[in-house]
């Protein structure tokens, strides 16, 4: 079964238009699901470099912007670059590191539950715990 092994968390309370998350440990084979805010007045946030993370879903309304990423570790010194939007203030990121994910379907991108964004419309996606 899947199970979050540690995560780290970063806000940038001054008006900015990035944020570079901090990466919680990791080992090869474990993945990292990162999601990141910004009170924003337009714009949508992304990753300056994609690399190997994937893109799970994001949405913008006029006041707010969300993504989330995952990436597969193929080791413990993974990288992630700078996310960017066109304004704001207030950016965060949390980076969470889960272990022994099923490899068959390690994110199930459907919207869940009642987390939402401040606009109501955006759920999370969740990670497979089998």
């Amino acid at each position: 079964m899947a199970y979050v092994v540690d995560y780290k968390t970063i806000t940038v309370p001054d008006t900015t238009t990035s944020v570079t998350p901090q990466l919680p440990k990791h080992e090869a084979d474990d993945y990292i699901i990162l999601w990141a805010a910004a009170d924003m007045t337009a714009g949508d946030l992304a990753l300056t470099t994609l690399g190997n993370w994937v893109k799970i879903d994001d949405n913008t309304d006029s006041s707010n912007s969300i993504i989330a990423y995952y990436l597969k570790c193929s080791s413990s010194s993974e990288t992630v670059s700078a996310i960017t939007g066109t304004s704001g203030n207030c950016y965060g990121a949390v980076a969470v590191t889960v272990r022994d994910v099923d490899p068959n379907t390690p994110i199930n991108d459907y919207e869940i539950g009642s987390a939402t964004d401040v606009s109501g419309r955006w759920q999370l996606p969740r990670t497979t715990t089998t």
